[in-house]
């Protein structure tokens, strides 16, 4: 079983290059989808602490974990 850890605020992806030079851990849709190709299916565990951040950007977090608990309840 694989750990997603959300940590930091939720921002855009195309901000992400900001946070990662200063070393501020952050939480971006781009990142989210990444670890959900390479967990290609694999039970995930879920760590989250974040003061929040880009609504839209938490939506679209959102919609990638729904599709891919669908996935994992097809198998």
């Amino acid at each position: 079983m694989k750990t997603l850890n959300l940590h930091g605020p939720v921002i855009d992806s195309d901000d992400s290059w900001f946070y990662d030079l200063l070393e501020i851990e952050n939480i971006n849709a781009k990142s989210v989808e990444e670890f959900l190709d390479e967990a290609n299916g694999e039970d995930i565990k879920l760590s989250i602490d974040s003061g929040g951040g880009s609504v839209r950007t938490g939506s679209s977090i959102y919609t990638l974990l729904m599709n891919y608990q669908e996935k994992l309840l097809q198998r």
